[in-house]
């Protein structure tokens, strides 16, 4: 709704205003059987989902995997993951991978539910 209202706001004025929308794409990551699981892949899907902390328009949001190769993808994942450094990256150290959330009430509350759902779910 809203980047329809954008897109005619734009189209509307005296001289036609050229608009890019950026309309949230849901992004798959898909990894095939026949490729197998490697550190280049994993390295790659690790930093598309945390650089810019998510704030990135191509940054993978699902992730589609065969079975077969699943728990090696997740486990090589993790352990990456479970090494990030999160912090202030204005603070006194240097080796802060991600920094903190900054956000609202509204949003922090929105952010719980689905960390909630997704445990709930397993």
């Amino acid at each position: 709704e809203i980047g329809g209202k954008v897109m005619e706001a734009a189209a509307t004025t005296w001289h036609p205003t050229p608009v890019i929308l950026e309309l949230g794409g849901k992004d798959p990551f898909i990894v095939c059987e026949d490729y197998g699981v490697d550190d280049d892949l994993v390295q790659v899907a690790v930093k598309g989902v945390f650089i810019s902390m998510g704030q990135n328009c191509a940054g993978p949001e699902r992730f589609f995997i065969y079975e077969s190769i699943y728990d090696d993808f997740v486990a090589r994942c993790a352990k990456i993951v479970n090494q990030l450094e999160q912090g202030n990256p204005l603070g006194p150290s240097c080796t802060v991978d991600c920094g903190a959330m900054v956000m609202g009430d509204r949003s922090k509350a929105m952010m719980q539910r689905l960390v909630d759902d997704a445990v709930k779910k397993g």
